[in-house]
């Protein structure tokens, strides 16, 4: 199973661009290491043909909800047919506003950076999302939502959590209450007449956010009472109009954060109709909780930047409700809670989450101040967690998302992130924008430490945020042998292409090397391309030294070699994306085999030199492991029947 460095050989050529057997390959020994990097997008692209069109709607049918497509149904018609009117006045709802805990919340943000962009906005720029625009003096709403800006940037724009941000950090000030009155001069009827809404400013997610936004600017007690009418009239307006237009479409975090904002108009006012926002708002929330919470406090859409958020709104709600319901409020502080304390195992030793689904780092939380270690190694969720003080590895054996909301779910079934000696090593290659080119490539299997095969992505993803053709984790394991642990799962995404299983395994030596390869076999006698990609973080460079690689982080070096051949390694140099509409450079490696039956590719990684080379190779039906360790050579032997393929017999 294993080759001679001698034959293993450098690719030049990016996986999307000609197969790499069909040119030339250098001795890699021979080459310098500036001529190690190739610059490439390293996106694989997916034509939409006929057949793709129709297997998509089939997805469609097939994995939503019936109550996700009655909403559906009843959202087009009502847009169609008899659009829903705004009440400006809405009787049964009085303000009350005796009950605003002005200390709800905590900030992570310096008063220095929030006086930078209120001067900038004074001057007609706004950044939101690592991106300045112009918005205009005052800021042109209405131009603003009809311009091509990115729609995050847009929704972001209209929650206001800047403007109740800015209040609580740096105070009430003349152009915080200004951008609160333009907003009001135009859509305070919302937007569009007596027909219909803006659909940004009056999108019931928009409102859910901006309900918590306009709450904190309240609360501040300093825009006056002139003001505060306006905004009290406009808010119970946009709940009342929310809830006649929940997102039972969408679902997930949308309808969460819908039922967290009818609950929360449920504490800001009193009466009949804040009576019942209230306990329709209870009811749905914690529907939810229990529909979208697995045991271990895992968010179903799996994405650890939107399971803090959620965790972040749900304890701001916790403290508004204190004064209506203080057992219902403990009982949102401790899910909050449990969610919060699910993402700290995933957190790397310097304190960055990994990113992920749709996760950067902009959400509070997902990058802390101080340092994580610690001993632990078990399942967390859907995640096997091993942290042995600075050393991590968080693998994802779970699948991309619930089938029927895989809207923020990328294509990386397996994929993984890992710290050694206190230094990111492979990570996600995060989150760049929600449209155009970059939110495929960034979605793609390509963009991900996983395996490929025939260059296909282990899901169809389509339209920013819909998902066709996808695979799903078929089974997952772990044990401890005399040796190390042993951890396995495997997936059906290639049962399509004839191969009805990928197995990824670890093999993780205590204070040793750790293993990764993934086995694959094909039901046909075709000849099929395997191609794993792993990211390293930004920052790490790599050297070259015949057929191993030293991996230079800022305060640590980590050793590489591929372990099971012929295999084709090509570097590349590109960029990956830690905050959204930000890139930082970084590298990436790949690894490219052609196979038919069956085949492994995979690598090992250490801390110390690599002084010989390991081999992978099959004794007796069953995969063993050797390598250089301190007192000698090392072998290890997959456990029987640790596997999902059975008896592999001799290749």
């Amino acid at each position: 199973m294993s080759e001679s460095r001698a034959q293993r050989r450098h690719s030049f050529v990016p996986l999307n661009d000609e197969a790499p057997s069909a040119r030339p390959m250098p001795d890699h020994r021979a080459t310098s290491d500036r001529h190690l990097v190739k610059q490439s997008s390293m996106m694989i692209t997916s034509p939409a043909t006929w057949d793709r069109w129709w297997t998509r709607w089939i997805s469609i049918l097939r994995y939503h909800t019936p109550d996700q497509l009655l909403g559906r149904l009843r959202k087009e018609l009502r847009q169609r047919i008899a659009p829903g009117r705004v009440r400006r006045d809405v009787s049964g709802a009085t303000w009350c506003s005796q009950h605003l805990p002005w200390s709800a919340g905590a900030e992570e943000t310096t008063l220095e950076a929030d006086r930078e962009e209120l001067v900038a906005l004074a001057r007609g720029r706004l950044r939101l999302l690592n991106r300045t625009e112009p918005v205009g003096k005052p800021i042109a709403w209405r131009n603003l939502s009809r311009r091509w800006l990115p729609p995050l940037w847009t929704f972001h724009l209209h929650y206001h959590d800047y403007l109740a941000r800015w209040v609580r950090v740096v105070g009430s000030e003349p152009i915080i209450h200004d951008a609160v009155d333009s907003w009001l001069d135009v859509y305070a009827d919302g937007g569009k007449g007596s027909r219909g809404t803006d659909p940004i400013a009056w999108h019931p997610y928009v409102i859910s956010r901006r309900a918590f936004s306009w709450g904190m600017i309240l609360a501040a007690g300093s825009v006056g009472s002139a003001r505060t009418d306006r905004m009290t009239r406009s808010l119970a307006s946009q709940i009342d109009w929310l809830s006649r237009h929940l997102e039972r479409d969408i679902g997930g975090n949308h309808l969460w954060m819908n039922a967290a904002a009818l609950a929360l108009a449920g504490t800001l006012f009193s009466g009949p109709t804040a009576n019942h926002w209230w306990h329709r708002g209870c009811s749905l929330l914690n529907a939810e909780i229990d529909l979208q919470l697995n045991d271990a406090g895992e968010h179903f859409e799996r994405s650890p930047m939107y399971q803090l958020e959620l965790a972040g709104y749900l304890e701001e709600l916790a403290s508004w409700a204190d004064h209506r319901d203080p057992t219902q409020a403990d009982a949102w502080r401790q899910t909050a809670k449990r969610m919060r304390e699910f993402i700290e195992p995933l957190r790397h030793p310097d304190g960055v989450v990994c990113l992920f689904g749709d996760s950067t780092l902009d959400q509070p939380g997902m990058q802390s101040a101080g340092r994580s270690s610690g001993h632990h190694s078990g399942w967390m969720g859907n995640y096997y967690v091993h942290r042995d003080e600075q050393d991590l590895l968080v693998f994802d054996a779970g699948d991309m998302a619930a089938d029927h909301l895989p809207a923020h779910a990328h294509a990386d079934l397996l994929s993984f992130e890992m710290s050694l000696a206190g230094d990111r090593l492979f990570v996600d290659r995060g989150v760049f924008s929600y449209t155009g080119p970059a939110r495929a490539e960034y979605r793609s299997s390509g963009s991900h430490n996983v395996l490929m095969l025939d260059r296909q992505d282990l899901a169809d993803t389509w339209s920013s945020f819909r998902m066709g053709r996808r695979g799903h984790v078929v089974s997952r394991q772990s044990i401890r042998t005399q040796e190390g642990l042993w951890i396995v799962a495997c997936h059906d995404a290639y049962a399509h292409r004839g191969i009805p299983i990928v197995e990824r395994f670890w093999f993780l030596v205590d204070d040793g090397p750790w293993f990764c390869f993934d086995v694959m076999k094909s039901d046909d006698r075709r000849s099929h391309q395997a191609a794993s990609r792993l990211w390293l973080a930004e920052g790490r460079r790599l050297q070259a030294d015949g057929g191993r690689y030293r991996l230079i982080g800022p305060s640590s070096m980590a050793y590489w070699t591929p372990i099971v051949g012929p295999t084709v390694v090509t570097i590349h140099e590109t960029t990956r994306s830690n905050h959204f509409y930000r890139t930082e450079p970084c590298l990436a490696i790949s690894m490219v085999k052609e196979f038919s039956g069956l085949a492994s590719l995979g690598w090992m990684v250490s801390k110390r030199p690599i002084e010989s080379e390991p081999k992978i190779a099959l004794v007796d039906g069953t995969w063993q492991i050797s390598w250089a360790g301190v007192d000698g050579m090392c072998v290890a032997r997959l456990p029987d029947r640790f596997s999902s393929l059975g008896h592999w017999g001799n290749q």
